[in-house]
């Protein structure tokens, strides 16, 4: 995973630049070692120069993985609140993403297994109305998850 880091009206420490990589390694998980076109661009500065307290520091995370692209924007009293913050939002955004590709594939799968048990079920899965059908001396509703009729 390529990593791209921009400042903005700040100059980064090296302790600040440690802590930074130190974060962005967790997120690495997320990505597959043999995809090389993944690219991580982060941005971590001042929003103003005037105030001196308050959430002052922003962090912004732009990744993108196999054509995805997700964002996390944070800000904070300091760099590694920031930094901390966005990291989070960011591995949360992620997870319900591997989250949603890992329930399509077992609801697809679901369905390749039905079809080849003789099952069959309605391809009007928003209103989730199903019909019963016989298969043996079971019923099967023609919905995820199989389940027996309440009869």
């Amino acid at each position: 995973m390529e990593i791209k880091i921009k400042q903005t009206n700040i100059v980064l420490t090296p302790d600040i630049a440690e802590y930074l990589d130190k974060k962005l390694q967790i997120l690495e998980k997320f990505v597959d070692p043999n995809d090389t076109t993944a690219l991580c661009e982060v941005e971590i500065g001042k929003s103003t120069e005037h105030h001196q307290t308050g959430a002052i520091f922003f962090m912004e995370i732009n990744l993108t993985i196999a054509g995805k692209q997700f964002r996390a924007v944070a800000q904070g009293e300091t760099p590694a609140i920031a930094i901390d913050a966005a990291k989070d939002e960011l591995a949360l955004e992620l997870g319900r993403d591997k989250k949603k590709v890992l329930t399509m594939t077992r609801r697809s799968g679901a369905a390749v297994k039905a079809m080849l048990r003789g099952i069959d079920f309605t391809p009007d899965l928003k209103q989730r109305s199903s019909k019963l059908y016989k298969w043996g001396k079971k019923e099967f509703r023609g919905y995820w998850p199989f389940r027996k009729d309440s009869r």
